[in-house]
């Protein structure tokens, strides 16, 4: 059952990691225009590498030990990881749709789209 876990988590950070990829391509223009949105997608980039960062954290582990010793790792630690993955992906979520949608605010707003 942790197998499908962490197989399910690799695959949501996957996930988000094209749509953080889409966004950027998507939202190019606003964003090399506006501070805020820089910040925003920083913001973004470095939740999204502590997702994945905290998806590898085990990995790394359980390739550098050896594996028998790895294998003994309790139910109960194993749920906090995948908990505390599942945490980190639904902030990293928040913080693409504020995102989003702020750049959609600011292109019905902002003045750069009208100059010539």
């Amino acid at each position: 059952m942790l197998a499908y876990i962490s197989l399910g988590i690799g695959l949501c950070n996957a996930a988000a990691a094209f749509v953080v990829l889409l966004t950027w391509i998507e939202l190019h223009d606003n964003i090399k225009n506006s501070l805020a949105l820089q910040n925003g997608l920083q913001g973004v980039v470095r939740r999204l590498i502590i997702s994945v960062g905290l998806f590898g954290i085990p990995i790394l582990a359980y390739l550098l030990e050896d594996h028998k010793q790895s294998a003994k790792i309790p139910a109960s630690y194993a749920l906090a990881w995948g908990a505390a993955c599942a945490l980190s992906l639904l902030i990293l979520i928040e913080g693409l749709i504020v995102l989003i949608r702020h750049a959609n605010r600011e292109q019905k707003t902002s003045s750069h789209r009208y100059r010539r």
